[in-house]
């Protein structure tokens, strides 16, 4: 018998296809934007879901998004959480992405020496997390979120951040 996600106490949070059949069960709240609400799923499947499911279902714009949990407390884990973990799910996948491109990292080759590799490698990401907090300090300073401020961006400045740096110590 195989054991399930739910009864291993391990956690999910995904975004529920458009064709997915279910059932509410109990609705916890609601306003105009969202509504959470307890579901069960698969009714007309040979394999039905065993467990409950919460679904939080967000209107941005026009469209009504719906995400599923098996956290089911919203005092664990709050609709607002559940928009925020599932909108931070590709954060990981950017973060590679913005190294690979701004610091050079997609150009190693698995021919270089193991330990010039990973000295490189472990730089890169040193780097990348000093970047994130110049950017969180950019961020303060500008009272704007950390969303709108460009990592890209601020790791272009560097350059010109410090130049001026370097005018200013010979000026004086």
């Amino acid at each position: 018998m195989k054991s399930t996600l739910t009864e291993q106490g391990k956690y999910i949070l995904t975004r529920q296809k458009a064709k997915v059949r279910y059932q509410v069960v109990r609705l916890l709240s609601s306003s105009s934007h969202y509504k959470d609400e307890m579901i069960q799923m698969g009714f007309h499947h040979t394999d039905p879901c065993r467990y409950p499911m919460r679904q939080v279902s967000v209107l941005w714009g026009q469209t009504w998004y719906h995400y599923l949990t098996n956290v089911l407390d919203p005092e664990q884990l709050s609709p607002q959480q559940v928009c925020d973990l599932y909108r931070r799910r590709w954060q990981i996948e950017d973060a590679f992405l913005l190294t690979k491109r701004l610091l050079g990292l997609s150009y190693l080759w698995g021919r270089a020496a193991l330990m010039v590799y990973r000295c490189f490698f472990y730089a890169t990401w040193i780097f990348y997390a000093v970047l994130n907090d110049l950017s969180a300090d950019v961020a303060v300073a500008l009272q704007q979120p950390l969303e709108r401020i460009s990592v890209e961006m601020v790791n272009r400045c560097l350059y010109f951040f410090e130049r001026a740096r370097c005018r200013s110590r010979s000026a004086s």
